[in-house]
């Protein structure tokens, strides 16, 4: 599954997202199960970095937040894709994947959104432009997602490595936005490794 990043500078970045019938499967699978902030950081072939958000407990009302951020981990700068939400939330991602693999055409524009017409989804945020399953998209990735010089921001050249550590991800009030959780609830990330930034989902991940 890849993770295919649009225009960073676009005033809503619309990620674009390939798979194969089983891995949107998996993924949806693993939207509705994870109990922890789960981090995925993209392979060597490029794309997003992923980071699942715990389910968000105590809410007044279904939600979805998609952001993004840069991040630096593994020994590289790369985008970070955040999914967090209610349970709710994580199901309607869940169930449009699962859509989206049920009306299989193998055509990649046959294809869902996630966007500003989702009224469950936290402003702003990032879009999600599930492209229809291919079977055979571990072949055909440089095809459909042609690797980008441009993914990262022009100015990267003078950002330190050493001076750019990975900024844990606590909780749901580090994002933007106001987000329909009971203040009186505490909204945890375990400890071993919740941190802010990074998206990849164990899939080959990409950007064009």
């Amino acid at each position: 599954m890849a993770f295919d990043m649009g225009n960073y500078y676009a005033s809503n970045t619309d990620v674009w997202i390939f798979g194969s019938p089983d891995q949107y499967s998996a993924f949806a699978t693993v939207l509705t199960t994870h109990k922890e902030l789960k981090r995925i950081p993209a392979d060597d072939r490029g794309g997003m970095d992923l980071l699942l958000l715990p389910i968000a407990r105590s809410v007044t009302r279904e939600f979805v937040v998609i952001h993004e951020r840069l991040v630096h981990q593994n020994g590289r700068f790369n985008m970070e894709l955040i999914i967090g939400g209610s349970r709710g939330g994580f199901g309607l991602l869940a169930k449009t994947f699962r859509r989206s693999v049920r009306r299989h055409s193998g055509v990649p524009d046959d294809h869902f959104h996630i966007d500003s017409d989702e009224e469950a989804l936290i402003l702003p945020s990032v879009f999600l432009n599930i492209r229809g399953p291919v079977d055979d998209v571990e072949d055909r990735l440089d095809e459909l997602v042609p690797p980008a010089s441009d993914d990262l921001l022009p100015d990267m050249s003078w950002r330190d490595p050493d001076l750019w550590d990975y900024e844990p991800l606590d909780d749901y009030h580090s994002l933007f936005g106001r987000f329909p959780i009971s203040t009186n609830s505490e909204q945890d990330a375990p400890s071993n490794g919740g941190q802010r930034s990074s998206l990849n989902s164990g899939f080959p991940p990409r950007r064009g």
